[in-house]
This record gives structure tokens, sequence and C-alpha cells, in this order.
């Protein structure tokens, strides 16, 4: 039979949900998260997404997309994915091939993509069409209930020894007020994290669009370190990982003017806390190869790596 290449539908939401757990099964994602996205996804943006069907069977999919956190006009984000049974096949050429052709209207001049270093295929395949890395980023999970937490225990002390205390977005009653330090908080750190591609921060209404109102946002696992004046001088962000017993640790920092005060370590430290206390088993972070600041502090912590995250880009003259 030969191969069908259409456009996707919603009636394609199981198959290519199912293809992406099997290509990821230590990260499942579920339909209820798909239709998050979906909802939320700007229509301003291009977002171009296509499936394979094989003898009436979806046997790859794929999405060529601005992405709103790195946002240019002619800069675009490649995603594959082709069921493990059906790989090597040429499938996902020609399937690359038919994204590049949809988005060709948009003079596309930058495209960048993300591969496993445990994936030789991938990689392989992405640098024969001419992709280079860009950035090399390491997940680390740490199984909270093998934590030690005792040789920390004077952390929170010598904190309150010099005027700081950490309190959780929902301690701060998860107001407005607390939602737009938040907001401004990250927006600042946001810009000392070694990133690949230029960082697009949104606007406030955005960001409550796409945070505050996700599923997985968790008012008790962020984190505040608020210096004696009050000032938001440090954060740490959790995020639900359900139906998995897990969280995602999201940004991690400090405002310039207190680091190297302990800050960030005790923010970690809080996070951990409240997994403990609620029957989380890990916690997966992901963390640039140059961030050796908050790479050296989860490897004191405990956090093991994963295969590297390799960050790819190709220009198109």
């Amino acid at each position: 039979m030969p191969l069908h290449f259409r456009p996707f539908t919603p009636a394609d939401h199981p198959p290519t949900l199912e293809i992406n757990n099997l290509n990821w099964p230590d990260s499942p994602t579920t339909l209820e998260r798909q239709l998050e996205a979906e909802a939320k996804r700007r229509a301003d943006l291009v977002f171009e997404q296509h499936v394979v069907e094989l003898d009436g069977r979806v046997v790859a999919y794929g999405t060529i997309n601005h992405s709103e956190w790195m946002y240019h006009p002619q800069k675009f984000v490649v995603y594959l994915q082709v069921h493990p049974d059906f790989q090597n096949r040429g499938i996902g050429g020609r399937l690359y091939d038919l994204l590049l052709e949809k988005a060709a209207p948009h003079k596309p001049n930058r495209l960048i993509s993300t591969v496993r270093e445990d994936r030789p295929a991938a990689t392989h395949f992405a640098r024969k069409r001419g992709f280079v890395e860009t950035l090399r980023s390491w997940e680390c999970v740490l199984e909270v209930q093998h934590f030690v937490f005792a040789p920390y225990a004077s952390c929170q002390q010598k904190l309150q020894a010099q005027g700081y205390r950490i309190v959780s977005m929902a301690e701060l009653g998860d107001t407005e007020a607390a939602r737009r330090e938040m907001w401004r908080l990250e927006g600042e750190l946001i810009r000392d994290v070694p990133l690949s591609e230029e960082e697009t921060w949104p606007s406030f209404e955005r960001y409550t669009e796409q945070v505050f109102a996700s599923k997985d946002y968790l008012p008790g696992a962020v984190f505040f370190a608020l210096a004696p004046d009050g000032e938001f001088a440090g954060m740490s962000e959790l995020w639900s990982k359900q139906p998995l017993p897990e969280l995602s640790n999201g940004v991690t920092g400090v405002r310039r003017a207190h680091r190297r005060k302990g800050l960030a370590l005790a923010l970690k430290l809080q996070g951990l806390e409240y997994a403990r206390a609620h029957g989380i088993e890990r916690i997966r972070t992901v963390n640039e190869s140059n961030n050796t600041a908050i790479l050296s502090i989860n490897e004191r912590l405990g956090f093991v790596k994963q295969p590297a995250l390799i960050d790819l880009a190709k220009d198109i003259p």
C-alpha cells in the first residue's frame, strides 16, 4: 500500500499520542495535555501538522511551526515522530520534505529541532539534512525517597540569619500581585539562562494563560526566596507530571544582587520537602551544559544525568 500524507485532524490525537509515548516511554504525555496545548495555541502563529497513513493506519506525524517562546517570523521548529515498527523505511524523510514545502510560503531562514544523544538514527537524520549542534542539555533525575535531608539541616537557619525566608505561592495566597511578581522575576532570570535561541518573553496576560491556567500548575510547589525588605530574590518551580508520580523542575534562579547566599540550594531543598510530603517518587529537571551553577547544585543533591538533549539548527540562505 502506498503512503498517504494528509493534514492532522482531531481524530488523529489517539494514534499520534500512542506514537509519541512509544518513542518516549520515560516521558509520556496524555490526551488531556495534547488538547490543552491545542486550545492554547496562538492562531496568528504558523502551525502545520501532518500525519502519514499506511493501509489506513497512522504511522507517523510531524509539525513545523513558529515557537511562541522563541519567536521570529522566519524561524521554525521541526518535530517528527515515526512509529517504532515503521522506522528506517524513508517515511520520516518524505514527511520532512512535505513539512518544508508547507512552510515555504513563509520563507523560513532558520530551522531548529532537538534530538537525544542515545537516538543515533535521529541525530544522523538531522545532520544528513544540514542541521548542526548549537547546545547540549541534560535531563537530570532525582529519586526523592532516597534523598537524605540530614546534611542540609542548617540550610534554612543560615538563610534566616541573613533575613531571608522561603514561601510558596500558596502561602502568598496565589494573588494577582504575587503572580505578577513571579512573571517579572522569571522574565528577568531567564535572560541569564544560556539558551541556544533568544527567548521571547510573553505579556502577563499570555503568561497567565500558559502558566497559571495550566492543569500542571501547583501553587504549593512554586517557591520564592524573599529578601529582608520583601523583594522577590529568587524562585524555584515544580510542575505536575500526572499521571506519573513525578514532578518537573522548571526555572530555579536568583537575582544577581542576592546570589552566593545559598538561596538556590535552599529553594531546591524546599521543593524536595514538598515532593517527599506528597509521595512523589522522582523529580526531573533539564539543565544546559554551560549552566554550571545549577548543574553543580543538582549534582550535589544527587540528581543523575540522563542522555543529553542536543539542540540543532539549520540556516537557510
